[in-house]
């Protein structure tokens, strides 16, 4: 059964929060290591001693109390961990060490338990390999622990550095003070603290913790509504959209009335879903177009229509800088599935799409470009397949120039080939002109949008 997010029928952000993803009991024994293996066995060998009246006089210690207490913790811990994500692998860790030492102790007892028969006199003759073997046990159980944590860090990357740091420090010292920053989510706090500017979108402005306070509290002017993750949508769909006039007045809106805009046309539409129709059908348009479309279309009153345009199309807008990240670069290279899936959002059936994209690192030789995802080219002659199918259109990026073609009509993808960047993009033919291509792939200006300032990951665009 799907639980409905407490921000519907807006998409969710916490749908990108890893830790916040559901895991299968597999994946949290897999994350778990082999310390914690042992402490599995430690569960299971403790029933044998509590089972076995030899075993369990001499590891008195050991009570049907105390396992039933472990045992109960152990399973709670799992439970938790699937159905509320893998964040809380840490309730886990406690038990299962409890269980893993103990597990130990019974391995060091073990050859004492051995000795202390008369029926094992081969054992008796063999103690020190005996011990030998229990210590070589306990070396391996540790070098297996540690590796997993040391492969998992050195794998990671941290989301603030130095690229961050210095586009923080260049806005800080190169735009006026009311300048929005407009950027993902997960770097707004950082560009309030650091660059000193309002920003559209951080991480608190999706905090659940607060909804129970919000319906109540005078300093939530729209209770639960803002501020949300409705932002997410815009900017996702400003990104998505090939309309390069829209785009521009998404981030526009944003910049200047926030949520106003939306929240006012929700209460004047009766519905979330029938707002964003309506925003989306005006704010690509000059203001007299916009008028018109809210009169004649939508059938605003003059009094409603002004609040609206007020909003959408003021006379005195806010600048705003336009924040993008190298997706090239990024090792976690599928972040733009959500932007497609998050801008095409379909509110009428408050559900995404899962549009295709994929982009990996390829190699040329002999003229023949093979990439990671599939796509096997033929530079000198342009035929391109991917997974045996043909592309709707290709295209050929190299610092400033492109070269374009269009291959199969009935196809419904795109390949964009980076190559100063070696690597190739497969991409829904849908976005093929969208912004996203152009700012994040491409990074050449719009109409509207410049780029002020690039490093070696990220681009300001204002």
């Amino acid at each position: 059964m799907s639980v409905e997010s407490p921000w519907s029928p807006w998409p969710d952000v916490y749908s990108l929060v890893s830790e916040l993803k559901t895991s299968s009991i597999l994946a949290v024994l897999s994350i778990s290591s082999l310390a914690f293996f042992i402490g599995i066995i430690g569960i299971i060998y403790m029933l044998r001693i509590l089972i076995n009246h030899k075993l369990k006089k001499r590891f008195s210690k050991i009570t049907w109390f105390f396992y039933s207490f472990l045992f109960a913790w152990v399973l709670t811990s799992v439970f938790i961990t699937i159905v509320g994500g893998v964040r809380f692998i840490l309730l886990i860790i406690p038990p299962l060490a409890v269980s893993a030492g103990i597990m130990v102790g019974i391995l060091i007892e073990y050859p004492k338990l051995i000795e202390d028969s008369e029926k094992n006199d081969f054992f008796k003759r063999r103690k020190n390999l005996i011990n030998i073997i229990s210590v070589s046990i306990l070396l391996i159980v540790i070098i297996f622990s540690i590796y997993p944590s040391y492969k998992l860090i050195s794998n990671m990357t941290p989301i603030v550095n130095d690229d961050l740091w210095d586009v923080s420090e260049w806005i800080k010292n190169n735009t006026k003070k009311g300048t929005v920053v407009i950027s993902d989510w997960a770097y707004g706090h950082l560009f309030a603290a650091i660059a000193e500017r309002p920003v559209t979108f951080d991480g608190r402005m999706g905090y659940v913790e607060t909804l129970s306070i919000r319906k109540n509290n005078p300093a939530f002017e729209y209770g639960v509504k803002s501020p949300g993750i409705s932002r997410e949508y815009w900017i996702s769909r400003a990104l998505s959209t090939s309309n390069e006039e829209l785009s521009y007045g998404i981030l526009n809106m944003l910049a200047t009335s926030g949520d106003n805009a939306y929240l006012a046309l929700e209460d004047y539409a009766g519905s979330t879903a029938k707002s964003v129709e309506i925003l989306n059908s005006i704010l690509g348009s000059d203001k007299k177009t916009a008028i018109d479309i809210l009169r004649n279309n939508y059938y605003l009153t003059e009094e409603q229509t002004k609040n609206i345009i007020n909003l959408t199309h003021p006379d005195r807008t806010t600048p705003f800088i336009l924040v993008t990240t190298d997706k090239t670069r990024d090792k976690v290279k599928d972040k733009a599935h959500f932007i497609f899936n998050f801008g095409e959002w379909d509110f009428y059936k408050n559900s995404g799409q899962d549009y295709l994209y994929s982009i990996e690192s390829y190699n040329i030789e002999n003229d023949i470009l093979k990439s990671d995802n599939g796509i096997e080219m033929n530079m000198k002659t342009w035929d391109i397949e991917w997974d045996g199918e043909s592309p709707y259109c290709v295209e050929v990026i190299a610092e400033d120039k492109s070269e374009k073609r269009y291959i199969d009509s009935n196809s419904n993808f795109c390949v964009i080939i980076l190559s100063d960047d070696k690597k190739a993009v497969v991409i829904d033919k849908n976005f093929e002109n969208s912004i996203f291509v152009k700012l994040f792939l491409k990074k050449s200006n719009t109409n509207h949008l410049k780029s002020i300032y690039k490093n070696q990951s990220m681009v300001l665009w204002e």
